[in-house]
């Protein structure tokens, strides 16, 4: 057996391959499909020494990639991680097969508010997907960076970076955020105090006049801050949680601070699928039980700052994990927190055009 292990900066593992060197989806390997960076060496490891076939770990880097992937289906993958906000677009086209969870799903659960709009948007593919780990979208910053420029500086508030003068203030220190269109737009009719779900004409135009006005101070429009961030040179990132939190535990060159604006912003979570294959996907049943079992579930959310979901993982939370939930999203935000519903595939098209305008500077 050999052993290969691609490694990516702050000590994070990118994709782990544990089996043969020639690899094709499929076969007998047990195939994941998810985040880069998200898994560790552990995670792996404690897999094939009891599956000793062998696991390889398939990454993508942004949503679109991994849901154009998985459109064409018969890829070979056992299991995969997506955005919540994927799955029915992909159960629509026949992407996805209905999923058995090996654990007992507490769908009564009571999380934050956010989560229940997003239940109820995903109600007709409930089948296809198993909730995993969630978190928020907010600011990243270097707060003494950013008193430099604007001594009374609306640390708490979209307000520092969707007013066009403090963004300006602050382009020189750098500002980076992450591509990631529909969030975006979401959380900039947000801070119009439009609602974040509009897709008509008007709400385009007006989203996208808002988000014109700050771009030529953004430096950077990127899906890698966490290794671009931790250099320093960015002194205001509009970031998920993810990336945020570990920037502050991690980053060498920078003293970063995550917040959620008190205007509040977006829930994300991230789900458990079965990508459609004709292979046998044998190993399926076993990669989801090693996924969610109580030793690596917490280990895995953990490593990337994320928080199991309430829905999947009852029980009282670890330190760790009540840590992670608190800076994730502080007390008192709840209500003010949404979750991005599914696009249908015309909808998405047409924001995706406007945002590729946008980046061009049209």
């Amino acid at each position: 057996m050999t052993f290969k292990h691609f490694l990516r900066p702050l000590g994070l593992a990118a994709t782990v391959c544990l089996g043969p060197t020639t690899l094709k989806a499929g076969e007998e390997l047990a195939w994941l499909y998810t985040w880069r960076a998200s898994t560790p060496d552990a995670f792996s490891e404690s897999f094939v020494k009891e599956h000793p076939e062998g696991l390889v770990i398939d990454t993508f880097m942004v949503p679109d990639e991994a849901e154009a992937r998985l459109a064409a289906q018969n890829t070979g993958y056992d299991v995969s991680v997506l955005p919540a906000e994927i799955v029915k677009r992909l159960a629509d086209m026949d992407a996805l097969m209905p999923i058995d969870t090996p654990v007992a799903i507490d769908w009564e659960a009571a999380p934050a508010s956010a989560f229940v709009a997003q239940t109820d948007a995903l109600s007709r593919v409930a089948d296809y997907y198993v909730p995993y780990v969630w978190g928020t979208t907010g600011l990243v910053m270097d707060v003494e960076a950013i008193r430099a420029r604007l001594p009374d500086a609306p640390l708490d508030s979209w307000d520092l970076l969707f007013d066009p003068q403090n963004a300006a203030a602050l382009s020189d220190c750098g500002i980076s955020i992450i591509d990631s269109p529909q969030e975006i737009f979401s959380l900039a009719l947000h801070h119009l105090k439009r609602d974040p779900h509009g897709v008509t004409t008007e709400d385009f135009d007006a989203g996208f006049a808002a988000l014109k006005e700050i771009m030529p101070h953004v430096r950077r429009v990127s899906y890698k801050q966490l290794e671009e961030m931790s250099s320093g040179d960015t002194c205001l990132g509009l970031v998920w949680s993810t990336v945020g939190l570990t920037l502050a535990k991690h980053a060498p060159k920078s003293n970063y601070t995550y917040v959620v604006p008190k205007e509040g912003s977006l829930i994300w979570s991230n789900v458990l699928v079965a990508p459609r294959s004709e292979e046998a996907d044998a190993h399926r049943g076993e990669l989801l039980a090693h996924i969610v079992s109580k030793e690596n579930a917490e280990t895995l959310a953990n490593y990337v700052q994320a928080i199991l979901s309430p829905k999947t993982f009852t029980g009282d939370m670890s330190a760790e994990q009540a840590a992670i939930a608190q800076a994730s999203l502080p007390e008192g935000l709840d209500d003010l927190m949404f979750a991005l519903r599914p696009l249908s595939g015309p909808k998405k098209y047409a924001l995706d055009k406007r945002w590729r305008r946008l980046l061009i500077g049209q």
